[in-house]
């Protein structure tokens, strides 16, 4: 199956803000206001990287259908997904680490927490979305990924 435009949003969005928002509750529980004072990290930028994460990967889903056209087959195979992630991770993580994300700031420790973060929803997410997704959704791979398809 060979994902639309439209189909690869939904699956994105759907994945991240279910599956990704559990881990990321689970990950504010464990990087939450437990520290002394002022030093205690700010979980709650969690969810707004899980945002980001979201929002920068609807503009990378439309250069991924771009780029998808000009394979001979016109699919996007299952070895690209990897680099795809850590693609969309390095840019992410530099935008969050130049202070560019409105909202977010980075401070000490963040990389471990980013990389923990980001590493396991990004799996989480993708298992999922080549699993679970396919039982819960049976008409998702005969609909290009949408999981509210039209009628």
């Amino acid at each position: 199956m060979t994902p639309t435009l439209i189909g690869r949003w939904q699956s994105r969005t759907v994945l991240l803000w279910t599956v990704g928002l559990v881990i990321t509750l689970f990950y504010m529980l464990i990087f939450g206001p437990v520290g002394i004072g002022g030093q205690a990290p700010d979980a709650s930028k969690l969810l707004l990287i899980l945002f980001y994460v979201n929002l920068l990967g609807i503009g990378w889903d439309a250069l991924y259908i771009y780029l998808q056209g000009f394979r001979w087959e016109g699919d996007w195979p299952l070895a690209f997904q990897f680099g795809v992630g850590l693609v969309e991770g390095a840019v992410v993580y530099l935008l969050f680490q130049l202070n560019w994300l409105p909202g977010v700031r980075f401070g000490d420790g963040d990389f471990w927490r980013f990389f923990f973060h980001y590493g396991t929803v990004w799996f989480w997410t993708n298992w999922c979305l080549f699993g679970p997704l396919r039982v819960v959704f049976p008409g998702w791979r005969f609909n290009g990924g949408e999981v509210i398809s039209k009628i």
